[in-house]
């Protein structure tokens, strides 16, 4: 947040935190929020293709989905 705090308006900051992550002035000082939600799908596939260009998975796209959706995967 130092960063962001030292920067000229108007400014943006792109997070993926959660909100109760964020600085709770988000809620009485009322800035400007876009929230970006993707489709869970899209999500999932682009997901199995990080864990096997990146981290080398080797189960089938079956079973990616399969711990996808059992919240499984880290």
């Amino acid at each position: 947040m130092e960063i962001v705090n030292g920067m000229d308006s108007p400014r943006y900051i792109k997070t993926h935190l959660p909100l109760n992550l964020l600085p709770q002035e988000l809620l009485t000082k009322r800035p400007k929020i876009i929230y970006v939600a993707r489709n869970p799908k899209d999500q999932c596939v682009s997901f199995y293709h990080h864990r096997v260009l990146i981290e080398g998975y080797k189960g089938t796209v079956d079973d990616f989905v399969d711990e996808y959706v059992q919240d499984l995967c880290e």
